[in-house]
């Protein structure tokens, strides 16, 4: 999901992120207009910093499904997260 809120003719502000079973994200940023302003010909450089994760528990998911009890399972969580910084373009047509 994503949010923009235009500031300037050229500018747009945005957030978003989105999320399920074992991972997470969130990024704000801004859209910036180069050429164009959203037809075609449009040029669109985002520039955004967010926060990203992932993690897994495989073993309980296995234990689960083959009915082993916790001491035969044991928990073994992965996990994997820290912030990130994005950047891209968009040409438009």
């Amino acid at each position: 999901m994503e949010l923009n809120i235009p500031v300037h003719r050229r500018i747009t502000l945005f957030g978003g992120g989105s999320g399920g079973n074992g991972f997470g994200y969130g990024e704000s940023g801004l859209k910036m207009y180069f050429f164009g302003v959203g037809d075609s010909g449009t040029l669109v450089v985002p520039i955004s910093f967010g926060y990203s994760s992932l993690s897994t528990n495989q073993n309980n998911d296995i234990c689960a499904v083959t009915m082993q009890t916790q001491a035969q399972c044991p928990d073994k969580f992965i996990e994997i997260s820290g912030p990130s910084l994005n950047s891209g373009f968009d040409y438009r047509w």
